[in-house]
């Protein structure tokens, strides 16, 4: 009689796992998707900015005097209707040319991305993706980026739009779950 108790707890204990983590691996989905869902937003926006005459304008002729403060106001604007963190403007070397975030003591303007991974990527493979710490801002964020072809449809430069993840962070520090967000290398942000 006892061998047979501990036959079905054994038995009940193994489904009540099953059952939690099944429930577990549903919520962590949801969790997942719901992620996956605000990234693609603003996935596209980069891509349409890259065709904008006057940013690739800017990218082609850089020493003719281009109108700097009519950029900035540019993506200023467009980041005002899409409300992500910063949208850059970032030339061939790396260096950003124009940012929304250029009345900000912590713009862009004028440093050097060219270290940055999703500035190599999309400089190599016309698109790029990263999480990190901002250089300018010190605030954490998802960076998509998107290469600028000239006419010949060369790579002259990258549109890239930061946005940070703020309201996943908080929903998830509220939730009594343990989440972990990682990248492709197993690296925990």
């Amino acid at each position: 009689m006892l061998a047979s108790v501990c036959v079905i707890g054994r038995i009940a204990r193994e489904r009540a796992l099953h059952q939690l983590s099944a429930q577990t691996a549903e919520q962590l989905q949801l969790r997942a998707l719901a992620l996956q869902r605000f990234i693609d937003r603003y996935r596209v926006l980069p891509t349409v900015l890259a065709l904008d005459p006057d940013l690739r304008h800017a990218l082609e002729h850089p020493a003719t005097g281009v109108d700097a403060a009519a950029l900035n106001r540019k993506l200023e604007q467009a980041n005002g209707l899409t409300h992500v963190s910063t949208l850059t403007l970032i030339d061939r070397r790396g260096v950003a040319l124009a940012a929304s975030n250029w009345r900000d003591p912590s713009s862009n303007v004028g440093l050097d991305y060219s270290f940055r991974p999703y500035f190599q990527l999309a400089m190599a493979n016309d698109h790029g993706s990263f999480y990190g710490i901002g250089v300018s801002t010190n605030v954490a964020g998802y960076f998509i980026a998107e290469a600028v072809h000239d006419a010949g449809g060369r790579r002259i430069g990258v549109v890239v739009v930061k946005i940070t993840l703020d309201t996943f962070e908080q929903e998830w520090s509220d939730s009594a779950d343990i989440i972990l967000l990682s990248d492709t290398h197993g690296v925990v942000f």
